[in-house]
């Protein structure tokens, strides 16, 4: 009886309950979504735009893709009406977007560049580098605040009451929503509210509104057919670039040398600051007496590796999806043809440079998917000096490119990508007695307090302390990058070696400056010139970075190679732009009708290393373990039967192994491995047996 009670009871609530949820209409539903959506809504843009008027006067300025956005957000909230507890999917819908527009808030005040989706893909290069960015103190309270998050949202699982699904109205909620959703932003293009591709994705962002435009870097990735795609359209291509498939070897062929410097511009093009020196007179000095000119990026402020895709293939990033990083995507699998792979069709060996962690963007991984037969990233290399934020200095790039050309008896293509002026740029001065200052006053008095508020007919704003300390660190990194330029053409020089050096900033540096604050050329606009010894005449050209390459190997008379002959046959073409979105897409994503459909490239074996480390003799010394071989860095670790071992690294020939034990006639195997910071293991070198 008292279990039949029991049950009864139980009956009658769960009665009471339904009744209450059969009571609740589903507009009533519609409304507190439409309400938490909206608020949700408002508070990403305000993030958004970094200012509360900015992100209301949003609504204004573009009421249709605010609608859209509106019900995107409309969407994902009625998704919570298919399940019982409801509430608690609104808070955990609300907890994620507002985490991301917090995140975006957040990076933008270290680069320029908007949180996408592409940023999740580089979570593995973000733990290398976080340390630049952020305190032990900040990365700790991030921490310990995901941590409270996540038991937090836990807990209101628990909490929350249960609610009645409505299957058949939640439908409903959701088709009416998606479709208004879908209407809003067809008006939106339609009316030209909005573009389906970004050339500037931090416009996009600002102009289209943040759940929008993350919501299409999560689904657009890679390249969408175009809609001209066919065999017939590559084959009339082919018949109008005239693409020739034979190459003859030239011997005569100089060494090419590209070096890409992190975040280098000529400052001289500010118009609202002073210094007491040019900051780059060996860089000046080049294009006033070299081919120089600008060069058009695809990025600002950060996305070095987007600038590197576009000038070893010659390929146009505005095709892929918004924000993306095709290191990331597309080459993690499939080869893509490139200047290296071109060249070394004809007989040059190919170099990969950089003075940074060879995991950083995946490098590692993705330069054997460009064609580079070596890759020597920071744990290749020693005698390294640091500047005050803890970069490696690029005068190290000296030594690696030489050492480069040196290694072979072909000739070389060294592609070299420079860390030094990296971000994050300093907000206090931390150089304590500055080569590059600001103008100074009679007296010896520098002219801070003054600084940057001189009126000019293109700019009147007045910089942040913060930004003027930021620019003084800035310019200092610049003379001496200046410096690595000087030093580089010198020793280029003594090798007496016919050789085309390509020298160019990957992007602006993320600092506060604005188009306004430019005298001429644009924030996408950085500057390129190429110095050589074999009597190229002088020419002022302005180019994207995609035809960089071509034109420097169009100077060189050098036709080989499908993007190479498209970009130096088709570039006066009124349909340039169309029909390169179609031979990209048939290398990357179609048929390759443009290789007859055989796919020519794979992937090189490379060799991390110009030289190769190895193990030349082991010997117990004391209690020692004591290793000899050739080209050990500080980056070296031992590998003791597959374990890793203290190392002490001594010196390039010599590592040791403390308190190591051994009995009489036991044998170990011993291997050398370099190793990044992070763990990630680069190589290996052979097995060397040792017996006591």
């Amino acid at each position: 009886m008292e279990k039949f009670m029991e049950k009864f009871k139980t009956f009658i609530k769960n009665k009471k309950r339904n009744a209450t949820d059969e009571k609740t209409p589903v507009v009533q539903v519609a409304k507190e979504i439409f309400v938490i959506a909206l608020i949700v809504h408002v508070i990403l843009e305000i993030l958004n735009k970094r200012s509360l008027f900015g992100g209301i006067g949003y609504i204004i300025q573009n009421p249709a893709m605010f609608i859209s956005g509106l019900f995107l957000l409309i969407t994902f909230y009625s998704f919570g009406i298919y399940i019982a507890k409801r509430h608690f999917w609104y808070v955990l819908v609300s907890v994620m977007w507002i985490g991301l527009g917090v995140s975006n808030f957040i990076l933008l005040f270290f680069r320029t560049t908007p949180l996408s989706a592409a940023d999740f893909r580089l979570l593995d290069s973000v733990k290398e580098i976080a340390s630049f960015y952020l305190s032990k103190f900040q990365i700790m309270l991030i921490t310990v605040s995901i941590i409270l998050l996540v038991v937090g949202l836990v807990i209101m699982y628990m909490k929350f009451p249960r609610k009645k699904a409505m299957l058949i109205k939640g439908f409903i909620l959701t088709a009416v929503s998606y479709g208004i959703f879908m209407g809003s932003y067809g008006i939106a293009l339609e009316t030209g509210l909005v573009k389906e591709d970004y050339d500037n994705i931090a416009n996009a962002f600002k102009e289209y509104g943040f759940a929008y435009s993350f919501a299409v870097s999560v689904v657009k990735i890679g390249m969408d057919e175009p809609e001209a795609y066919s065999l017939e359209a590559l084959e009339l291509l082919k018949e109008e670039m005239a693409y020739e498939d034979d190459f003859v070897i030239d011997e005569a062929l100089p060494n090419i040398i590209f070096v890409q410097m992190e975040s280098v511009f000529d400052l001289n093009r500010l118009n609202f600051m002073e210094l007491n020196q040019n900051p780059m007179p060996n860089f000046s000095k080049l294009k006033k007496q070299y081919s120089s000119g600008y060069v058009t990026v695809p990025t600002f402020g950060a996305g070095t590796a987007n600038t590197e895709f576009e000038v070893l293939s010659g390929m146009n990033l505005k095709y892929f999806g918004p924000g993306e990083y095709p290191y990331k995507t597309i080459l993690e699998d499939t080869p893509v043809e490139s200047i290296a792979y071109n060249l070394a069709q004809n007989n040059f060996s190919t170099h990969a440079i950089h003075n940074n962690t060879g995991t950083f963007y995946s490098r590692n991984t993705v330069y054997p998917m460009l064609g580079f037969d070596t890759f020597t990233s920071i744990e290749y290399m020693e005698d390294i000096s640091y500047n005050p934020i803890g970069w490696s200095t690029d005068m190290v790039l000296v030594d690696e490119i030489t050492k480069a050309i040196q290694s072979t008896e072909n000739k070389d293509f060294v592609f070299a990508v420079s860390v030094q002026p990296h971000g994050k740029y300093p907000e206090t001065q931390i150089i304590e007695n500055p080569v590059i200052d600001y103008w100074k006053l009679p007296g010896n008095r520098t002219n801070f307090n003054n600084l940057m508020t001189k009126s000019t007919e293109h700019s009147d704003r007045e910089k942040s302390s913060d930004t003027k300390n930021q620019l003084l660190y800035f310019a200092n990194q610049l003379y001496e990058e200046d410096l690595f330029i000087g030093g580089l053409v010198d020793a280029l020089n003594q090798l007496e070696e016919p050789t085309v050096l390509v020298l160019y900033g990957d992007h602006f540096p993320g600092i506060d400056i604005t188009q306004e604050d430019l005298k001429d050329g644009t924030l996408f606009q950085t500057d390129y010139v190429i110095w050589d010894n074999i009597g190229l005449k002088k020419e002022h050209y302005d180019l994207k970075t995609y035809e960089l390459y071509a034109y420097v190997l169009e100077r060189l008379g050098y036709e080989n190679g499908i993007m190479n002959q498209f970009h130096q046959k088709m570039k006066e073409h009124e349909d340039y732009d169309a029909q390169m979105e179609l031979l990209q897409y048939d290398m990357l994503y179609g048929d390759h009708f443009i290789y007859n459909q055989n796919f020519p490239l794979v992937m090189t074996e490379m060799k991390m290393g110009v030289l190769p480390t190895n193990i030349v003799d082991i010997h117990l010394k004391g209690e020692a373990l004591v290793i000899k071989g050739n080209y050990f860095t500080e980056w070296c670790e031992v590998y003791v039967n597959d374990e890793i071992v203290e190392t002490i690294y001594l010196d390039e020939h010599t590592l040791i192994v403390p308190y190591f034990e051994l009995e009489v006639d036991d044998s170990v195997d011993v291997k050398v491995c370099h190793v990044t910071e992070s763990g990630k293991v680069l190589d290996e070198t052979e097995t060397f047996v040792f017996t006591k």
